[in-house]
């Protein structure tokens, strides 16, 4: 194991990759401009032809050098205004595909860096990541304190070509580190001793930007570029397993309805971790229930991000965002167990009765069960093939117009009706992957990625199960 480069503000047990995210660009636009999809004001804008091809994820920028303009020494590549890249702390993670070519090209991945005298002369550099095949460490980040050519500071690693790359560099203002890895692999780290950038304010931010090859004219390398996106901090080792997601990646994918998310309990932590975080929008406080089990975040087994919720229930205080009335909801969690299945147990729960419960009953047959505690079983169905010991399942259930649905990854177990008002009378909301009265099953019990939106019914047909962590934004 290396040692990950110190977070800023101590941030070593963050989860959420919105803190601190400045633009997330997807890069599936078929041609023209590429859209931020963070903010609505960091629009990439296309100098030349920018098409698309198929992504590592959906669809990918393609940059192609074309013809070299001599004035600018390039001829396709995205650009902005770069006055959104600080003179700090700054982290940047993609995937890039870069073909092996047949001669030896230059060309700056991405960057604010005026190495020319239309923008800026050489006095006016900051940061860049270049490919330069020259070198036996193709990869790297420039910094520069002072903007003078000739007296950057560089980190290099290797990048294979002709396959899909996952890339990450850094700036470190606390440390003064700069730091460049691909694959998830270890950080080739230098000292700068820098404890800012220089300002490059004439520069642009550019991507695919080609100024140096040994053929005039034309240039056999080129690259594709997916998923790019920038922060204003240091990722955890945590947040760097969940965007390299076992080198599936994952893109920017923001809710549609996530100012609807009651709760939002990704389970992301260090293990043993005894902080639970709210990543819904209102931040809830989520405490370990005192009742002689002991919740933690674990390593042990993850569905998404590197870890899970076990070992105890963790509560919510009362909040009318759990009392759904007799409208639609979605309560959905990724759920796996070890040893076989005991008794009736619940998913959620209130905890003064009435309250509404999600979870299984075991009479007279397996059951996946809605209930009004103290008062009805309101809608149960059989559940015979509930998931096998050892293994992730996503298990929802949504209520639509009156219709409450089941499913089991993604397929529908079985469904019901119900206009019955659905609240937690006043208690506190609790999440039970065990609980002192009923023990789920003989081994450990995980959640991850629990989720509760009121107001909308997210599943009402037979769908794909997410494949990456839930949106938190």
């Amino acid at each position: 194991m290396f040692t990950f480069p110190v977070g800023l503000l101590g941030r070593e047990s963050v989860g959420d990759l919105s803190i601190g995210l400045i633009a997330w660009w997807n890069l599936d636009e078929a041609s023209g401009s590429r859209f931020d999809g963070h903010t609505s004001n960091l629009t990439l804008t296309a100098v030349g032809n920018i098409n698309s091809i198929a992504g590592k994820l959906v669809n990918a920028a393609d940059i192609s050098p074309g013809a070299i303009n001599a004035s600018s020494n390039a001829a396709n590549f995205l650009q902005r205004d770069g006055a959104f890249i600080t003179t700090g702390t700054q982290y940047w993670a993609g995937w890039i595909y870069v073909t092996a070519g047949t001669n030896n090209a230059v060309f700056q991945i991405l960057g604010k860096y005026g190495p020319f005298e239309y923008e800026g002369g050489p006095g006016n550099r900051q940061i860049a990541i270049f490919y330069d095949k020259q070198q036996g460490q193709p990869l790297s980040v420039q910094v520069s304190s002072n903007g003078a050519s000739g007296t950057e500071k560089s980190a290099r690693t290797t990048c294979n070509t002709d396959t899909w790359v996952f890339f990450e560099a850094y700036y470190n203002s606390i440390t003064t580190e700069i730091g460049i890895a691909t694959n998830n692999e270890a950080f080739a780290i230098n000292n700068t001793g820098y404890s800012s950038l220089h300002n490059a304010t004439t520069a642009n931010f550019k991507i695919g930007y080609y100024f140096f090859n040994s053929v005039s004219n034309t240039n056999s390398n080129r690259f594709a570029i997916d998923s790019l996106a920038t922060w204003n901090r240091i990722l955890t080792t945590e947040e760097r397993n969940s965007l390299w997601n076992s080198g599936a990646g994952i893109s920017n994918q923001k809710d549609p309805f996530y100012n609807n998310v009651s709760l939002l309990l990704l389970a992301n932590g260090a293990n043993n971790s005894t902080t639970f975080i709210d990543s819904g929008p209102a931040n809830r406080t989520v405490s370990a229930v005192n009742n002689g089990l002991n919740p933690v975040i674990t390593t042990a087994q993850s569905r998404f991000g590197g870890s899970s919720l076990t070992g105890g229930q963790v509560s919510v205080p009362y909040n009318s965002a759990f009392d759904f009335g007799t409208g639609d909801f979605t309560i959905e969690l990724w759920f796996r167990y070890e040893g076989t299945l005991n008794g009736s147990w619940r998913f959620c729960q209130g905890t003064s009765i009435p309250y509404f419960a999600f979870g299984l009953a075991d009479f007279p047959e397996r059951r996946i069960v809605l209930v009004l505690e103290g008062v009805v079983f309101d809608v149960t169905v059989p559940w015979p093939n509930y998931p096998a010991a050892n293994t992730w399942a996503h298990i929802a259930v949504s209520r639509a117009s009156g219709t409450v649905r089941f499913f089991q990854d993604g397929s529908l177990i079985g469904s019901g009706s119900s206009n019955r008002n659905w609240n937690i009378n006043s208690s506190n909301f609790v999440v039970c992957p065990r609980s002192p009265s009923s023990t789920i099953a003989t081994g450990a019990v995980y959640f991850d990625d629990f989720r509760v939106t009121k107001g909308v019914a997210r599943y009402t047909a037979a769908f794909t199960p997410p494949t990456e962590q839930l949106p938190s934004s």
